[in-house]
């Protein structure tokens, strides 16, 4: 037997709101937390459904592969289909114009309209081949009865923080190139351009610390280079009214995206010796882990 979920966000504008974004980290939390976490995510191929879907994934500690993007004009037969797909549970994002056409095709009782955040959780058995497939309502429930903040650590941890656990968890590098023997650090500034950092993010679910980091650099500095397996340290700060930890690594860049292929072009980039950039940069922690740096490149260790 397997198992489907309807989640009509029926989201609209080409941005994605973050109300939206957070309904449904919410779900994705819910999932693990209860131990449902599904295994394949279909959603419309337009608009903001695939970042949202994407969003609900991650917050239930899945990668970002677990989403398909179909038309609109698909997504029935595809719903249809999903007791011949490989995966045991399954979810579908969409509207509510196609989630009531799921719900009227495949005949499902639903108890009240199919509105705007309603989630349904529907049972599938038969076999597909002999168009025996029998869906049958097991649960029905509206997002805002979902708890607004997030279980930490995930899934079931008893600390309750304002984003999804995954956020809490980062990764930064400290961009360094050579010339010569001398050895170069590159910053770049914050978003808003008040003072200098390095690349820093979330800790992606699905991908390593260091494969996380590189994401983050290239849109960030606009830096493509390896990511090696040294931690230089780690630091904590405040942010979401909780405290995230940053694992630091060290970069060698190996190119540099032109301007007009940077994504963050406006935060703006500079090179500096070690020195300089440990002196520089807004979060003093980094410093020593700088010098670090120059010291592992002084021993032959980069």
């Amino acid at each position: 037997m397997k198992h489907l979920m309807l989640y009509c966000a029926d989201l609209s504008g080409d941005d994605l709101p973050d109300k939206d974004k957070r309904k449904g980290q919410r779900l994705g939390a819910w999932l693990a937390r209860e131990g449902k976490p599904v295994r394949a995510i279909f959603c419309p191929d337009h608009g903001q459904y695939p970042e949202l879907a994407i969003k609900l994934a991650k917050a239930m500690n899945g990668a970002k592969q677990l989403v398909t993007p179909i038309p609109p004009s698909k997504i029935p037969k595809a719903v249809m289909n999903a007791n011949g797909h490989g995966a045991d549970r399954l979810l579908l994002v969409g509207t509510i114009h196609g989630i009531r056409e799921v719900v009227e095709t495949m005949q499902i009782h639903s108890e009240g309209k199919v509105a705007r955040g309603t989630i349904l959780g529907v049972s599938l058995s038969g076999a597909k081949k002999e168009n025996v497939i029998q869906a049958r309502l097991v649960e029905q429930f509206h997002v805002k009865t979902l708890p607004k903040k997030f279980p930490f650590p995930a899934p079931d941890g008893k600390e309750r923080r304002d984003r999804p656990a995954y956020y809490y968890r980062q990764s930064a590098v400290i961009p360094y190139a050579c010339e010569g023997e001398a050895l170069r650090v590159l910053v770049i500034g914050s978003s808003k351009k008040k003072h200098l950092v390095v690349p820093k993010g979330i800790h992606e679910p699905g991908l390593s610390a260091q494969a996380s980091a590189a994401k983050e650099s290239l849109e960030e500095a606009g830096v493509r280079g390896e990511v090696q397996n040294i931690l230089l340290g780690e630091y904590t700060y405040e942010k979401w009214n909780a405290t995230c930890r940053v694992e630091v690594y060290p970069q060698r860049v190996t190119d540099l995206l032109p301007e007009e292929a940077w994504e963050e072009r406006h935060r703006g980039r500079q090179w500096m010796t070690p020195s300089e950039a440990s002196s520089a940069v807004r979060e003093e922690k980094l410093g020593p882990m700088i010098m670090k740096l120059q010291q592992l490149n002084d021993e032959g260790k980069l």
